[in-house]
Parts: C-alpha cells; sequence; structure tokens
C-alpha cells in the first residue's frame, strides 16, 4: 500500500430511503492511527462506519479507500483489506467457535488457499490465542454469552489479516476486564502490526484513553474532531451529549478522566 490515507469520506451524505441520517460528513483516517467515534444514540455513527466500506450506499459525496474510489472496488477487494465488526451481529445457527473464526479467511481463499492451507490454519490459531478462545473453540457459538460472542466476531476480523479494523461498539456485553482486554488488544495490533483502527464507543473515558484522535458526531454531522484531549471539553460534552462534566488529570496520562455531574435537563 501507499502512503494515501486508508479511509476518505468528503461531503458525504448518507441514510436509509429517504431518510438522511449523516450530513455533509468529511473525513480522512491516516495509515496507522488509531481513531474513536463518538456520539450520541442516533448520531449516526454505525451509519457512517457501514457507510464507509459500502454496506449501505451513499446519497451524495465521494468515499475512498487508499485513494480508489470506494463504488469502483469489489467486496472481494475490499475484505481482504479492511475488517469490520458490526454491532449486534447475529451468530449463525451450527457453527462452532473456531468454524466461525475460520470465515474470517474466506476473502483471501484462492489458488494459493489450495496451495497453502497452512498459512491459514494459522492466521486462525492466532487470532483465537488473541482473543482468549482456544478453551472455547468446539463450542457453538449459539451458546456463548454475550461477551464470549463479541470475542469470536474479533477474532473472526482478525483472523481476516485486514490492514484496516472498523468496530461498531466493540465492547458491547463486555465487562470492564473484557473491555480493557479488547481494546488493549486492538492496541497490540495497532502497534505491532501497524493496523489501522476506526471504531466507534460509547465510553468517553475509554476512547480518550486509547485513541490518538477522536471524531464526534451530532446529527449525522461531525461537531468536533482531534486530540481527546482538546476536543473532550466541557462545552462540547453539555452541547453534544448533554452533560454537565467534572475534569481530572492522571500523571503521566495525558487524556482527561471525565466524571458526569449531571444531564443538562435535570439541572434545569
Amino acid at each position: 500500500m501507499t502512503d494515501t490515507a486508508p479511509i476518505t469520506a468528503s461531503g458525504l451524505y448518507a441514510g436509509y430511503g429517504r431518510r438522511t441520517v449523516l450530513r455533509d460528513v468529511s473525513l480522512s483516517i491516516r495509515a496507522g492511527e488509531v481513531v474513536s467515534l463518538l456520539g450520541p444514540n442516533g448520531s449516526g455513527k454505525s451509519t457512517l462506519l457501514k457507510a464507509l466500506i459500502g454496506l449501505i450506499p451513499s446519497q451524495r459525496g465521494d468515499i475512498a479507500l487508499w485513494g480508489k474510489a470506494l463504488r469502483s472496488l469489489s467486496s472481494r477487494h475490499i475484505a481482504r483489506q479492511l475488517a469490520f465488526v458490526a454491532q449486534g451481529a447475529q451468530a449463525p445457527v451450527g457453527f462452532t467457535v473456531e468454524e466461525l473464526v475460520a470465515q474470517g479467511r474466506f476473502p483471501h481463499r484462492d489458488a494459493f488457499f489450495l496451495m497453502r492451507p497452512d498459512r491459514h490454519r494459522q492466521a486462525v490459531e492466532r487470532a483465537l490465542a488473541r482473543t482468549g478462545l482456544d478453551a472455547l473453540r468446539h463450542r457453538p457459538v449459539t451458546q456463548l454469552s454475550g461477551g464470549e460472542r463479541q470475542r469470536v466476531w474479533l477474532a473472526m476480523a482478525i483472523a481476516q489479516e485486514p490492514q484496516v479494523l472498523l468496530l461498531d461498539e466493540p465492547m458491547t456485553y463486555l465487562d470492564i476486564t473484557h473491555q480493557l482486554d479488547i481494546l488493549e488488544l486492538v492496541g497490540q495490533l495497532n502497534r505491532d502490526r501497524g493496523v489501522t483502527v476506526f471504531m466507534a464507543l460509547h465510553d468517553l473515558n475509554l476512547a480518550a484513553r486509547f485513541s490518538r484522535r477522536v471524531i464526534v458526531l451530532s446529527e449525522g454531522s461531525i461537531a468536533a474532531h482531534g486530540p481527546p484531549q482538546q476536543v473532550l471539553t466541557p462545552e462540547l460534552c453539555t452541547e453534544v451529549f448533554g452533560v454537565s462534566m467534572s475534569f481530572a488529570r492522571v500523571p503521566g496520562i495525558s487524556a482527561p478522566i471525565l466524571y458526569p455531574l449531571h444531564t443538562t435537563s435535570q439541572r434545569r
């Protein structure tokens, strides 16, 4: 790949049918970044992630992956470079953990796959090990807890060996220990393999802790973007989230700690 940004959007409008959710969104996700997408429920986070990889069509504007128009790329080509973990994905009936994780290798199945099945098997084994799913590999996915299923979907994305990882609320159903496990794993993929990460999160503190940059959506448009210590201000939290926050600093950590006090409606 070149130095061209893996994901760019310009003047993007997107939605469902005649309903427009995203309005005039322009952004660039640079190679090697970890970027969090923030915003209230209904602000368009999931819609944006889906639009960027072509799961929903754009109404207006341009989307490019590595400088090439998204509409000119095949779904197979996109899947070889980019993995997406959707929020609330449904587990298929009859698949074991190992079988579902192995589906991450599907975009790479060609003549070379038949000649080198060991490479694909190793990718699956690494994904199972990294997500702590070795002991569950033979369990039906439908018998797992919500948090365990979430790890299976992430393992499948890791097995895909993407250059870009898009995550839509990856901590759903996870307790704080597993939330940190997932984010530390994502950070490790970024540091060790240079994987670019763009993830939608609800937890502002986790986004500030693990992201180099945040993008804040409000009513389908970008309200702010930049380093979390510059973007996550009391004024923005009040305006976008309707919450009054107290801020604290921890020695050695540049990102602020946000403590919610009350909603602005309660204060009134």
